[in-house]
C-alpha cells in the first residue's frame, strides 16, 4: 500500500463561548471546515459553526459534515454531507 503525503494542516477550533468546529484543513492558504457526526443525516445547522472562520485572515473553502450518509450531497453551495466510508 502506497500513501500520498499531503501538505495540510489540521486543526480543531474553539471560541471563547465554546462554539467549536471538529476539523479545519489549512491547505494553500484557505481553510476547509469539517464536523464529524455519528447520524446519517446530521441537522444542517451544525454548519453554523463555520461562520466563525470568517473572523480569519484566509479564505473558507468548502468544507462538509463527515457522517454515515449512503452518499455525498450538498447541505448549500459550500457544503456537503460527506459519507465517512469514502475516507
Amino acid at each position: 500500500m502506497e500513501y500520498i503525503k499531503l501538505n495540510l494542516k489540521e486543526k480543531n477550533y474553539r471560541d471563547t463561548n465554546q462554539k467549536e468546529i471538529d476539523v479545519v484543513i489549512e491547505k494553500e492558504g484557505k481553510l476547509s471546515p469539517i464536523e464529524i457526526k455519528k447520524s446519517s443525516y446530521p441537522d444542517a445547522k451544525s454548519i453554523r459553526s463555520f461562520s466563525l472562520l470568517k473572523k480569519s485572515s484566509l479564505d473558507v473553502a468548502s468544507g462538509g459534515i463527515v457522517c454515515m450518509t449512503d452518499k455525498t450531497f450538498q447541505i448549500d453551495d459550500n457544503n456537503l454531507y460527506i459519507p465517512c466510508n469514502i475516507i
